[in-house]
This record gives structure tokens, sequence and C-alpha cells, in this order.
């Protein structure tokens, strides 16, 4: 049974907005959350949360889709979030620059405790002017800087007119 969940988290809730502090990435507006998808459960013993279907969640500065996600930890705070699909889909508006990081594989992984993006299977992932492509990559959020190897090597564009 496809059922559309929609939970919206407002007011005191936290949204992850990208501005840096202490070279981390620091959570908090008063922005809400919104996370929609066809199917939703929780772990019965685990502070986790899995959706299906149609996946979105999203704030005012960042937005994943996805077919399937994991989110650990709260849903106003992760520690990580999983999200796979064909692709699944993730950008982030950083608030102290212009555009923004955008990123796409068939399994997107979000560490909060080193603010990292990693992305496999068809992995891209376009920072500004630049847009790396490859098997696997991991990207440091803070840094700026990846790291991409896979079967068939690594594909960088820079493009100047961005």
């Amino acid at each position: 049974m496809n059922k559309l969940f929609v939970i919206l988290l407002t007011g005191i809730l936290l949204v992850p907005q990208l501005a840096l502090a202490e070279d981390k990435l620091e959570f908090g507006t008063d922005e809400p959350i919104l996370v929609k998808a066809d199917e939703a459960w929780e772990e019965p013993d685990e502070d986790v949360t899995h959706f299906r279907g149609n996946f979105e969640m999203s704030g005012a500065t960042w937005a994943v889709y996805a077919d399937e996600a994991s989110v650990f930890g709260r849903l106003d705070d992760p520690e990580r979030i999983i999200i796979t699909g064909s692709p699944a889909r993730a950008w982030i508006n950083k608030s102290d620059e212009e555009g923004k990081v955008e990123g796409e594989g068939q399994r997107i992984e979000y560490l909060r405790s080193s603010e990292s993006l990693s992305l496999s299977g068809d992995a891209v992932i376009t920072d500004g002017e630049s847009t790396v492509r490859s098997g696997l990559i991991e990207y440091d959020l803070v840094a700026k800087r990846f790291k991409a190897s896979g079967d068939q090597g690594v594909t960088i564009v820079v493009d100047r007119d961005k």
C-alpha cells in the first residue's frame, strides 16, 4: 500500500544552513524541513527512519531526492543520511558564496561528523566551475576537496564561463 507521508517540521526545529563556523557546517534556522515519501517507518530500537518511494527531504538551503533513504538521528538534526536511486540526487546552497554543490549517483551518503559526501555508482559532483565524474567520489564540504576513483577512471571538466 503506497501512502504519501508528509512530515513538516516547523518552528523550533533546526535545518542545515551551510554557514561556516569553526570549520564546520552549522545547523540552525527556523526554516521548516519537509520530508516526503510513499512509505516511512522507524527502527524500534534505534534512532533511524527509513523511507521508500519518491523520497524528498529539503530545507531552505539543501535538498535530497531518491528512491530510498535512511536517516540516522533526528530528522531535524541528522548525523548521517544514506540515499539510493537511479540516480539519487543532492544539492547544497552554500550561504557564504554563490552557487551550489550538486551531486548524483546510485548511492549518496552524508556524514555530519566529517561534513562529507560519498557518492558512488555513476557519481557526479559539481561545485562552482568544476564537475567531477567517476565511480566513487569522496567530497569534503568544508575544504571543497574531492578524491575520486573507479573502473572507468576520473573525468574532470572545468567550465570557466560559470
